[in-house]
């Protein structure tokens, strides 16, 4: 991996562009070795009840904007949300200060702007739950 994404998983990172923009290559997202799989390794020990968490309220944006596209500005919402309950999180539990990271690099004003780029978070975000499972067997 190059240096953009060994960086990906930082404090300091933050996700600049649209999230469809960001990860337009699948393969290199989703395959073993792929940024899904490594942030699942940096995920390390955080507890699986924590990740589904956030995945349910992606998937939650996700069915909100299928059912209704105008719908989109509520589903960005909902996600902004996620950012200050996963520091809350973090402040009770430190170890799961890699998802702090993640969803504050992954969720703000510059990655979710259409209706795409909350899809790809779901597909992004799903594929790194599966490779944490994975990993932890």
């Amino acid at each position: 991996m190059g240096k953009k994404e060994k960086n990906r998983n930082t404090e300091t990172y933050q996700i600049k562009k649209p999230l469809s923009e960001e990860y337009k290559d699948e393969a290199q997202i989703f395959l073993e070795n792929g940024i899904a799989y490594e942030t699942a390794k940096f995920m390390g020990d955080i507890p699986p009840h924590q990740l589904r968490k956030i995945l349910d309220t992606v998937k939650e944006s996700v069915n909100m904007i299928k059912k209704d596209p105008t719908k989109f500005e509520n589903a960005r919402n909902m996600l902004y949300h996620v950012v200050p309950l996963t520091a809350y999180n973090t402040g009770r539990n430190p170890k799961i200060k890699p998802l702090y990271y993640f969803v504050k690099n992954h969720i703000n004003e510059n990655s979710i702007k259409s209706k795409e780029d909350i899809i790809v978070l779901d597909k992004l975000f799903t594929s790194i739950i599966a490779y944490h499972k994975f990993l932890k067997r």
